[in-house]
């Protein structure tokens, strides 16, 4: 049986992220566009050379934002998306932000459940 092991609830929303992943065989710059986020994660497209367990530079869009928030992630896990050719669905932890960018991030988040 499966078992929920998310902490927070993750809402559908989808704006611009670039990221930046890199490891002793090749380095990667891509941009992509969320598919969700919560407090402790986020879900986008990724290259299939980003493998589970590595580290990538997230810089997030967020509506309303003129800053670009900036996090360290883990790519937790992959799973393949109809038609995408190179690139797999992810879903990111939140390893590390600024202390601003995690108040920036869960001002937005909070605005989000209450539209729900």
């Amino acid at each position: 049986m499966f078992r929920e092991q998310r902490k927070f609830p993750r809402y559908d929303v989808e704006f611009e992220v670039e990221y930046a992943y890199s490891d002793s065989t090749c380095s990667l710059f891509d941009r992509s566009a969320t598919k969700n986020i919560s407090r402790g994660g986020v879900s986008f497209l990724v290259h299939n050379i980003v493998r589970p367990g590595s580290l990538i530079n997230v810089e997030m869009k967020i509506p309303g934002q003129k800053k670009i928030l900036a996090a360290l992630c883990k790519l937790v896990w992959k799973k393949d998306c109809d038609d995408i050719g190179h690139k797999k669905l992810g879903g990111l932890k939140i390893l590390q932000m600024r202390t601003t960018d995690r108040h920036k991030l869960n001002d937005y988040i909070c605005r989000l459940s209450n539209t729900v």
